[in-house]
């Protein structure tokens, strides 16, 4: 049996521009049918690498195979597998949203009853079908994101490049956005490369994440991995009863973060490594003579993981 090949595979991929390394030996490996994260501060590389990706770009050296084609010799055959949504759209304004779909699907060679049944699915999809008549000129910027998602999707692309895809839109249209994400790939037929600042969103859509930092992938895993990576443990106590003395002691310990009074309990919040324990606290609590009335324990989210990990990488330098 023929193994299955990966959407998007790399090997050593590098870009230089003059003496700035913008994309840095870089190997992935995406499998096929995935929502793929692709995260990082901006300056990182993340656009130059999708350009590598679509063979827009050329290496300096390496390669980038997408479904086994190679991005830099075959990249017309690259680019006919692939959707992209860019940060900045590029719809024409002076036509009605019915007008750019069919323009895009003269380019894609869609044409009569198939051209015409996958526009009214998609604008169906995305929620837009009864204003599809109207200029597009006249629409907000979270209609025409969902035209433009519309408009990568419309000539059934098996992997799509999404950058930033729901930057400046209004909680109810980011949603309707990543609800069309999530039905594509759960359809079985297209693979999703994810870029976003918005961490939650992420963590919410996302099944592998990697982190790129200055060119160079700094961790990658399903964002349930990156969240242990971590390695800290959020714990919030409770108390009531307590000292000045317990207080001090507390706050000179290195896991302290933050105290605060809620009426008559005090909240203390403590950051410790997954392996660090908590019963010696607890008993300098109890020991002091001031009650415990509730603890909370929080795992690491995935934006404190990509914090820490970026500023590790920076302090690494």
């Amino acid at each position: 049996m023929t193994e299955k090949l990966p959407a998007i595979r790399t090997e050593n991929l590098t870009r230089h521009f003059g003496n700035t390394i913008a994309v840095d030996h870089l190997s992935l490996h995406v499998p096929e049918g995935v929502i793929f994260g692709f995260l990082g501060p901006n300056g990182a590389g993340k656009t130059t690498t999708i350009r590598l990706l679509l063979g827009l770009l050329q290496p300096t050296e390496g390669k980038a195979l997408i479904f086994g084609y190679d991005s830099t010799n075959e990249g017309d055959r690259v680019r006919e597998l692939c959707g992209a949504l860019p940060e900045n759209p590029g719809l024409y304004e002076r036509l009605s949203a019915l007008d750019n779909l069919r323009y895009y699907a003269d380019i894609y060679r869609l044409s009569g009853a198939e051209r015409d049944e996958r526009i009214h699915k998609m604008l169906e999809l995305a929620g837009i079908w009864e204003r599809r008549h109207e200029k597009v000129s006249r629409w907000s910027h979270g209609m025409k994101q969902k035209l433009a998602l519309v408009r990568a999707m419309l000539h059934r692309p098996r992997l799509l490049f999404l950058d930033e895809p729901t930057v400046g839109l209004d909680v109810s249209s980011a949603k309707k956005i990543r609800e069309v994400i999530v039905s594509l790939a759960r359809d079985g037929h297209c693979t999703i490369f994810f870029t976003s600042h918005n961490l939650s969103e992420v963590e919410e859509v996302c099944e592998r994440v990697a982190i790129i930092h200055k060119g160079c992938i700094i961790a990658e895993g399903t964002p349930s991995e990156l969240k242990t990576r971590g390695n800290i443990r959020t714990i919030t106590f409770y108390i009531t009863g307590h000292s000045e003395t317990l207080l001090k002691k507390i706050k000179s310990l290195p896991s302290f973060t933050s105290e605060s009074p809620e009426g008559a309990v005090r909240k203390i919040v403590l950051r410790l490594k997954e392996d660090e324990p908590l019963h010696p606290i607890i008993q300098e609590i109890t020991a002091s003579g001031a009650l415990i009335q509730n603890i909370e324990t929080k795992t690491q989210s995935l934006e404190n993981v990509f914090l820490e990990l970026t500023e590790s990488a920076v302090e690494g330098q």
